[in-house]
């Protein structure tokens, strides 16, 4: 019996695709309450080979399943499929690295997803910063006239600059922390080899003994 599995949407548009049998609507859904559907091991192949749901990341199997469901269907790096949230906050948080995930996507279809996310923030009145507003509107351009291996060129960008400068900072003050902890365990251990080189009471000998106390008799 082929196991099932569950597929959820978290996008708030519903998502269509057909197996050679039937066609399926998966309703929209929410990051934090996503619409599923219940998928065969042979629906999902066929899915997968008729459509890019999967690859495009429209649809995604349950966290616990991912590696096993993607195995499957054959789709490498699937690491690197996005969820809109996650496309969000790159386009909101832009850096070098996030912007060039998303424009080395090479299907329209994969890319309107982008697209649709980054307009919904802009008629919300989102602070969309310009470079990523200007770099996704090149890339939406481009597939516009068939480019679908980007020629756009990402620079480094001020914020991973800043983001570097600020690692770089929390390494410095660990290392200060480190070394301040360790002055410190110095200073114990120069303190503890003084105490020990001290030099100690002598020890009194027997006739030493025997002759203080004669002397106190005599005293008395």
């Amino acid at each position: 019996m082929a196991k099932v599995y569950r597929i959820l949407n978290y996008s708030g548009s519903p998502v269509a695709f057909r197996t050679r049998e039937k066609g399926y609507l998966v309703s929209g859904g929410t990051m934090e309450e996503p619409s599923a559907i219940l998928l065969d091991e042979n629906e999902l192949v066929e899915a997968n080979y008729s459509s890019r749901v999967f690859k495009d990341g429209l649809l995604f199997p349950e966290k616990n399943d991912a590696e096993e469901v993607y195995t499957l269907l054959r789709i490498p790096d699937w690491q690197n499929i996005l969820r809109d949230n996650e496309i969000e906050q790159i386009i909101l948080h832009p850096t070098a690295d996030g912007l060039r995930k998303l424009i080395a996507i090479d299907t329209v279809r994969g890319f309107e997803r982008v697209w649709g996310i980054l307009t919904m923030l802009r008629i919300s009145f989102q602070d969309v910063p310009n470079q990523a507003y200007l770099t996704l509107n090149a890339r939406h351009e481009e597939l516009k006239k068939g480019i679908h291996k980007t020629e756009i060129v990402v620079s480094d960008m001020p914020k991973d600059i800043e983001n570097a400068s600020e690692e770089l900072k929390a390494e410095n003050a660990g290392l200060k922390d480190e070394n301040a902890k360790l002055r410190e365990e110095l200073e114990k251990l120069r303190a503890a080899a003084a105490a020990s080189a001290e030099p100690a009471e002598p020890k009194k000998t027997i006739s030493k003994v025997r002759q203080e106390s004669a002397a106190k008799k005599a005293k008395d």
